[in-house]
């Protein structure tokens, strides 16, 4: 399908906001580009002081990660996302209470968890704060999954609820496991968020959980956001895709968090 050049340079801000950073290879395929249109299309980013030039790509600039887009970072690394929401999917058991997180990764959880439910008859209970998992589960049968949206302030770039409501839901709860996502990562300390308000529901979300597991892909191993969200001492399973890199996989396994590759 041919885009045109405002759509392809959104393409490679949703990349860069997931992953922290581009190569030159990389973006070529994405876009289906030369390498002269790429090496163009980095320039224009540094320009805009969007991102920052790097030896073999581009990477994303400190700050940036509080421009999160669902819309804009549903495009990115979508295989991948695939792959740790069905090996994720597989995970759950009948009579689990559950938390999913919002986020691209997590709605791809909550399809692939959809298509299990449906075809295992599991009876599971699904607590969440994303419009876009209410929409994953919306056609199963009543008797199979109970399903209960936080209340909250609705955000439209994040398609979630936040606020002392949704945070009010939670605290009342007991989870079996929380599946969190995370936009960045502080190697061997902790898995980070773009804003104080999805970080404030996931450390409450941990709280009152078994244990947590992370879905996200092996990029955001590389980047630091902004605000601690999910702690290492709370963290039981990190769910990624092969990127992960044997060093990246030692320094969390230290801290007693499996890493499961899909």
């Amino acid at each position: 399908m041919k885009t045109n050049k405002s759509e392809r340079k959104a393409m490679l801000l949703a990349s860069l906001l997931e992953r922290g950073r581009v190569e030159l290879n990389e973006a070529m395929a994405l876009l289906n580009v030369s390498e002269s249109t790429a090496r163009r299309m980095f320039d224009e980013l540094e320009d805009e002081r969007r991102a920052i030039r790097v030896h073999g790509g581009v990477q994303l600039l400190s700050g940036l990660t509080a421009d999160y887009s669902y819309d804009a970072t549903s495009r990115s690394a979508e295989a991948e996302k695939q792959a740790i929401a069905r090996a994720a999917a597989s995970y759950v058991r009948d009579g689990d209470v559950l938390y999913c997180d919002c986020g691209t990764t997590l709605a791809h959880f909550c399809r692939a968890l959809a298509v299990r439910i449906a075809e295992e008859k599991l009876r599971v209970s699904i607590f969440t704060n994303s419009i876009a998992n209410l929409e994953a589960f919306a056609s199963l049968d009543t008797s199979s999954v109970r399903l209960t949206l936080t209340g909250g302030i609705y955000r439209p770039h994040r398609r979630d609820l936040c606020g002392l409501p949704a945070e009010n839901t939670i605290a009342q709860m007991c989870f079996n496991r929380a599946y969190l996502g995370a936009d960045g990562y502080d190697p061997g300390r902790a898995f980070m968020a773009t804003d104080f308000e999805t970080a404030s529901l996931n450390r409450l979300a941990a709280q009152r959980a078994d244990g947590v597991t992370i879905l996200c892909d092996a990029g955001k191993l590389r980047r630091r956001s902004m605000v601690v969200s999910s702690p290492l001492e709370h963290v039981r399973a990190l769910i990624t895709d092969a990127g992960i890199t044997s060093d990246e996989a030692d320094i969390l396994e230290r801290a007693d968090v499996r890493v499961i590759t899909a």
